[in-house]
């Protein structure tokens, strides 16, 4: 696992893969485990035992931390994400020096622990390192919010992005009904408590109708060679 710290404030796109592409979630156990993971484990002190102690307070939306755990700082803000059947998407903000290291070191781990523990197997479940791309500049995170949260969402479902093109608002809908990928919370129609907006979504998209009319028209000319950071994208 990479050891990296990209200062306190940096955007960063993360992708993490399972190893030789095989799946990293085989049911809906695996997926919400997934969640679970990204609100509890998002601590600079996370008990041992946080699986345990927070099973009455995971089963529903929005999850919320045991009253009994004491106030700790986040290691990183979570502002979107995109869990697919072999890979995941995050895009996150480091909130304190190596962050997001510690959060995806904590995460990974946690994760292949249970997997494995679930599925009575052994070995590796991530690729050796995650990827990752620092968001310099709004006109790329406006890119990267709707290629995670809206092309991913569109890649799940049936007949893929080719099919849900077709009909943009009713593939549009599905993705915001999605728990699994981030776009309900990003425009408010749910709340989980995993992302940390902090004004970021008004003052990058101007509000749901211009992200929604922003990702329409994105997702209209998407090609995978449209730019050399889409290219970079699909390499990572």
């Amino acid at each position: 696992m990479r050891v990296k710290s990209y200062g306190r404030g940096s955007y960063v796109h993360i992708i993490q893969r399972g190893t030789r592409n095989l799946p990293i979630v085989l049911d809906d156990h695996d997926r919400k485990n997934f969640l679970r993971s990204l609100f509890y484990l998002n601590r600079t002190d996370v008990p041992q035992n946080w699986k345990r102690d927070c099973l009455t307070y995971s089963r529903n939306f929005p999850m919320q931390f045991p009253p009994k755990w004491h106030t700790a700082k986040s290691l990183v803000s979570i502002l979107a994400y995109a869990l697919v059947e072999n890979h995941f998407h995050l895009i996150l903000e480091e909130s304190t020096e190596n962050g997001i290291s510690r959060f995806m070191h904590k995460m990974c781990t946690s994760l292949a622990k249970s997997y494995n523990e679930k599925n009575k197997t052994v070995g590796t479940l991530f690729q050796s390192s995650y990827k990752a791309k620092i968001i310099d500049t709004d006109s790329y995170m406006r890119i990267i919010s709707v290629y995670v949260q809206v092309k991913n969402g569109f890649d799940l479902l049936p007949g893929g992005l080719t099919q849900a093109k077709k009909s943009f608002q009713r593939s549009f809908d599905k993705v915001l009904e999605n728990p699994y990928v981030s776009l309900g919370d990003y425009l408010g129609t749910r709340r989980t408590n995993i992302l940390t907006l902090d004004g970021l979504f008004s003052s990058i998209h101007g509000g749901a109708g211009s992200y929604k009319n922003f990702a329409k028209e994105y997702i209209k000319n998407y090609k995978k060679t449209d730019t050399a950071e889409l290219e970079l994208l699909d390499r990572i």
